[in-house]
């Protein structure tokens, strides 16, 4: 009897601890997550079954407001659109069956397929098609620029059968559907929110847009299940998906905000991460490959290393002085040993996307202080150098970056001008970038074609329609430069579209708009002995890149988790 009390009395303490300890680490976690956004690695399903990865910057799961690779990422694994690129960079159908286009190029007829149901269950159909570019186009962000002047109306002939109106030709008209995410519509107007004081259009409310801050509306592979802001994405299998998944494809993803060296580090030795980043230092990726189990592949987005430029503010508004930090730049250096295995950049295009005129052409500008000098000799501030100072922004949360603007901080010094070197989160530039007054004079980024046309980069970058956007923040004030790129696009015989193409790029050369470091080979680590990732196996077998996915290389659906 007396060891039946002292056993009792033992099981009342070990539950009292346990339940100490579990309250102390709910509080901890909690803490970690308020502290230190990004840094929460939980798993509440089991590991081994899923694909954690880490990014730089929040998820996104609205599909209308969007527009860097973070939110591509989510989008491609939670929405479906209209086609896809397969990995030779074909569109091939995704929620088209079918597709015609007239013979005047204005209207393209979409047949969908029938069946395709969204995460709650109810059929995909020609009128959430309409819903979704209409809602995009009313929310005037994302990928909204690539229809803005282009198409006209979207209708639904009957339940499977859309038809887009365009106002005028468009070269790769198709291409750009990859980036039109299509939500539940029924979901989307069920959740408005009436009252939402920051989001307001009319009688559509917020349209839906705090719902989809923490939910998904999609029809994609896989479905949200938990959202933390600045942190982290959560996403299970949707099971009734519309395509059959490769084998052991991943039951969860989750996409994680957290690019700090040492976290990433960490996480992957103890597998509590299957993906890194790609924005981590030769040093760190040196470190990373020595983790049993690891591998650094490389891959493509077809990116363009840029360092661009504020053409509105003092100095950068002055052509000679952006000419003249163009020739501040040891790009030598830099494909070497800030982004090794990446290759100097000939122009504004990556020259592996179709359209780049980089045959036959060298970059016009080169490491040299004295050239800089006689730029500097040649600007309205020749007389005041020692008057004005050039702000640089770079993302704290990319070492690469930072490494790049001190190199070019030191290097200006010696030629009589002082930059200013401002680090800061990915969100504080984005805020920052809406507006020329707030826009630093300089800034740099890895930016890649969101469609595989070289218009697509003239598109993104260059356009009143894009400014101020983390995409473009050169604030140009050159009504024929946006003219020429809208008439350049809409061009659809290919080789007359590929030589208007060429002008627009001598002319943002001859102006100098921004600088071109590098055409990137991007890095990441990932756990090899356990995922099975398409894009890393073909350059494991062939030692080639593939350049023409943009973003279908973490289309999660095709990876496999080996048993």
């Amino acid at each position: 009897m007396q060891r039946k009390k002292v056993w009792s009395l033992l099981c009342a303490l070990l539950c009292i601890m346990l339940l100490m300890a579990a309250c102390g680490s709910e509080e901890a976690q909690t803490q970690d997550v308020q502290e230190a956004p990004g840094e929460d690695a939980t798993v509440d399903v089991p590991a081994g079954q899923g694909i954690r990865m880490a990014v730089s910057g929040n998820p996104n799961i609205d599909p209308a407001t969007g527009s860097n690779w973070v939110a591509v990422y989510c989008y491609i694994n939670i929405y479906d659109s209209l086609v896809m690129y397969d990995e030779e960079g074909n569109l091939i159908p995704l929620l088209a069956e079918s597709w015609e286009m007239a013979e005047d190029g204005l209207s393209y007829t979409f047949k969908l397929k029938e069946g395709v149901k969204f995460h709650d269950g109810s059929e995909l159909t020609a009128s959430d098609v309409v819903f979704s570019f209409n809602r995009m186009m009313t929310i005037n962000q994302g990928f909204t620029y690539m229809f803005k002047n282009c198409v006209a109306s979207v209708e639904a002939l009957d339940e499977y059968t859309v038809k887009f109106n365009l106002t005028q030709t468009v070269g790769a008209f198709l291409d750009r559907l990859c980036r039109l995410y299509i939500l539940n519509e029924d979901l989307v107007m069920a959740n408005l929110d009436m009252e939402n004081s920051t989001y307001n259009y009319g009688e559509f409310g917020d349209y839906g847009r705090s719902y989809l801050l923490e939910k998904d509306a999609g029809s994609g592979p896989y479905m949200v299940t938990e959202l933390s802001q600045q942190n982290h994405v959560q996403a299970e299998k949707f099971d009734d998906y519309h395509i059959p998944f490769a084998e052991n494809a991943p039951a969860y993803i989750r996409i994680i905000n957290n690019t700090e060296a040492t976290t990433v580090r960490t996480m992957l030795a103890s597998r509590e991460l299957e993906l890194s980043d790609n924005w981590q230092t030769t040093e760190s990726y040196e470190a990373l490959a020595k983790i049993d189990g690891v591998t650094v592949t490389n891959y493509s987005n077809s990116s363009t290393q840029m360092i661009s430029f504020n053409c509105s503010l003092e100095p950068t508004d002055d052509a000679y002085v952006r000419k003249a930090l163009a020739c501040l730049v040891d790009y030598d250096a830099v494909v070497n040993n800030i982004f090794p295995g990446s290759v100097r950049a000939v122009g504004p295009v990556n020259a592996a996307t179709p359209g780049a005129n980089s045959a036959n052409r060298e970059y016009p500008y080169n490491y040299d202080l004295e050239q800089a000098k006689a730029y500097l000799a040649q600007s309205k501030y020749a007389d005041r150098l020692d008057e004005i100072s050039i702000e640089f922004f770079v993302n704290s949360t990319v070492p690469s970056q930072e490494k790049l603007a001190l190199m070019i901080q030191a290097a200006a010094q010696q030629v009589g001008l002082e930059i200013t070197v401002t680090s800061a989160p990915y969100s504080t530039w984005s805020e920052r970038v809406t507006s020329s007054e707030s826009t630093a004079n300089m800034s740099t980024a890895s930016q890649a074609p969101y469609y595989y046309d070289a218009g697509a980069s003239f598109e993104a970058h260059f356009t009143d329609e894009n400014q101020g956007t983390t995409t473009n923040t050169h604030w140009i004030s050159e009504p024929t430069l946006n003219q020429q790129i809208i008439d350049a696009v809409g061009i659809i015989d290919q080789t007359e579209r590929y030589a208007a193409y060429a002008e627009i790029e001598q002319k943002i050369l001859d102006e100098c708009y921004a600088i071109f470091v590098a055409d990137i080979t991007e890095k990441v680590a990932y756990q090899s002995d356990y995922v099975y990732w398409p894009a890393a196996e073909y350059f494991a077998e062939t030692g080639e890149l593939r350049y023409n996915e943009l973003g279908y290389h973490y289309w999660f659906h095709d990876f496999g988790i080996i048993q």
